[in-house]
Formats: C-alpha cells, structure tokens, sequence
C-alpha cells in the first residue's frame, strides 16, 4: 500500500513538473495547478472569470490562456486583468471573438503597466473602441514585454490610433500590431506613419523620436486617406526594420498611392519578408553584442502569425547580419545558386562579412552553406 502511495506521489510530481494542458474540466473543478495551457472552449460566467482571475495571481505554471469566443465581457475582463497584475509566468493571452469594449481593454491596458511577462495579447473582434484603445496605449508606455498585440475587426478610430503611435514612440518591446478592420481614416494613419518612420529633432532643440521597432502593422481594410497610404509607404521605405505593412484595401489606395503600393511598396516588403523569414529560421535574430549565447540558440520565444515573426532580441532585420544577407541575398533561392561553387574560406572572406566579428561571421557561413546545399538539391530535382 505504501509502495503504490509512493508510486502515486511519484506520478503526480513528474505532471506538475512537466505540466498539463487543461481545459473544461479543470475550470469547473475550479484546479489548475500545474496546467501550462488552459483553453475553455464553451461560455465562460462571470463568476468563474473571478474564480480564475484570482488564481492567476502568482500562478507559476500557466504560460498560455485561451479564452477566444467565450462570451466575455468587459466585467471579466477587469476580473482577469487584476489577476495579471501580480502574474510572472502567463505568456500568451487569447481573448478574441468576445464581448469586451473599452471599459475591459482599458482595465488590460492598466495590467500591462504591472505585467512584465505577457508577450502576446489578442482582443480582435470585440468592440475596443478608441477609449480602449487609449488605455493600451498607456499600458504599453510602462511595459517592455508584450511582443504582439492584436486589434484587427475592432472600433479603433483615428484617436485611438494616435494614442497607440504616441505610445510606440516610447515602448521598444512591441513587434507585432495587428489594426486591420478598423475605422482608422487620416489623421490616425498619418500619426502611425510618423512612429513608423520617426522624427527628426527639432530646429530649437526638441527631441526627436527614433523609428519604431515594429517588424508588422497591419493597416489593411480601413478608410485611410490617400495621404495616410503615401505616408504609411514612405515610412517603411525610410524605416529597414519593419518588413511588414499592410495597406491593402485601404480606401485611400488609388491613383499615385495605388501605384505606389503595387510597385514599389508590397514588391520592397515582399523581399524584406523574406529576409527576415531567412534569418529566424537560421536563428541569426541577436543583438548588437553577438554574445556566444545567443548564436545557434533555440528561439523558444518564436511567434508566428499573419505571416511573421518576432524575437525578445529585436525585429529580424534590426539584426546586424541583414544587410549581410541582403548582400549575399542569401534570402533568395537564386542568390544561393549564385554561391553553390563558393567554398568556406571564400565565403567567409565576402566583402559582405569582412566587419562581422568572429562568431556571428561563422554563425551566418554555417547556415549560408546549409541553405545553399538545400537550394542546390531542390533545383536537381
């Protein structure tokens, strides 16, 4: 009997060691120790949203919540907020196709001023309005961590995108802002495209704004004006990091900005995509500092979606080997043809790599000549 209690323990150690995705069942035994995922996939009460707010304070287990298309509403919103406030662990919040309007984003907004661990945050279709949105974007005045934030098929107008674009003047830890399906109109679009793109000091000595550190807006499918669109494309064009901006179906795209947008802007992104796809996927993502830890590491922090990437070291081709492998053009299946009968000691004496230190320099012939030999091996077949 003692043995199998021993057995027993022993079991339900190694679960809570290694975790448990949870679901129905363990909400409405109202136990989630030990869960690292919880997804509830029916409607969700009020009552039971303060129940797992509560216990997401201090939680040390859950990384990820999904609670999209669970009839939400701002009340549970504020309820699971304050439980985010003092929460070190929770990574990943879905929260979209609810009933949350400004009061509940507002109360989220407030989270992320306390809240140094969430790195992704979804509230697409809901009803955030430009209140709601103003709320998020005093959050992420305080906060360095949230990585993605999704705001597509919302109420977000051009006050609410001006606050969100003052806020990206200051914060420099989000990658990814999805604002596709809103109301946004001039105004809002040309304030996104000063943050894109930054701003000079003044003649009198006023700071400026840097670029910001954005690798994906999505701006797709609102009544942006065509002086918002023509601005929205020069920004990307002046800012090498971003290399995702979405404009289709804006309102505004016609005449010059239309052709603007086909030939200059989605064929200079198209290839920025891929660069950055190119150098996630070799793990070449790193900062200025190139430390040995970083180089060959797995990117256990790797987002994707709506095509992109993230990493907590910068957008991709804030990289210092972007402009190495734009150069080899190393992103392209025809720039690594163009290297099959380039040896290791030739490659790494590039005029490309000649001002990489040491390491990063071997990190990037490493994976050059892997993907060159894959090239090699697809164009024979």
């Amino acid at each position: 009997m003692r043995s199998r209690s021993a057995l027993t323990l022993a079991l339900l150690s190694a679960v809570a060691c290694h975790g448990r995705h949870c679901g129905e069942a363990e909400i409405k035994a109202k136990e989630i120790h030990g869960c690292v995922s919880l997804k509830h996939v029916r409607y969700m009460g009020h009552r039971e949203a303060i129940w797992l707010g509560h216990a997401l304070h201090h939680n040390a287990h859950l990384k990820v919540l999904d609670l999209h298309d669970t009839k939400l509403g701002d009340d549970d919103a504020i309820a699971l907020a304050n439980g985010l406030r003092n929460n070190s662990h929770l990574k990943r919040l879905h929260m979209h196709n609810n009933r949350i309007y400004d009061r509940g984003t507002a109360a989220l907004g407030r989270a992320l001023l306390e809240n140094n661990c969430l790195e992704f945050l979804s509230l697409g279709s809901n009803g955030v309005g430009d209140e709601g949105a103003k709320g998020l974007a005093e959050g992420l005045r305080g906060n360095s961590m949230l990585r993605r934030l999704d705001l597509y098929l919302n109420l977000i107008g051009d006050e609410g995108a001006a606050a969100l674009a003052d806020a990206l003047k200051l914060n420099k830890g989000l990658r990814m802002l999805h604002l596709d399906t809103n109301r946004i109109e001039e105004a809002g679009g040309l304030a996104l495209a000063e943050a894109v793109r930054g701003t000079p000091a003044g003649l009198l000595g006023g700071r400026g704004a840097p670029p910001s550190l954005l690798g994906e807006l999505g701006l797709m499918y609102n009544p942006l004006g065509s002086l918002a669109v023509e601005a929205l494309i020069a920004a990307a064009k002046a800012n090498p990091t971003i290399h995702a901006l979405g404009l289709d179906h804006a309102s505004g795209v016609k005449g010059a900005a239309a052709h603007a947008l086909e030939h200059e802007h989605q064929p200079r992104m198209h290839d920025r995509h891929r660069l950055a796809h190119f150098l996630v996927e070799q793990r070449l993502v790193m900062n200025e500092g190139f430390s040995d830890a970083q180089l060959g590491r797995p990117l256990a922090d790797r987002k994707r979606g709506h095509g992109g990437w993230h990493s907590a070291d910068g957008p991709p081709l804030a990289s210092p080997l972007a402009a190495a492998v734009q150069q080899l053009r190393a992103h392209t299946h025809e720039g690594l043809l163009a290297l099959r009968h380039t040896s290791e000691a030739q490659l790494r004496a590039h005029q490309a790599l000649t001002t990489l230190p040491e390491a990063p320099r071997a990190a990037l012939v490493r994976a050059v000549l892997e993907r060159v030999q894959h090239a090699v091996q697809k164009d024979e077949t």
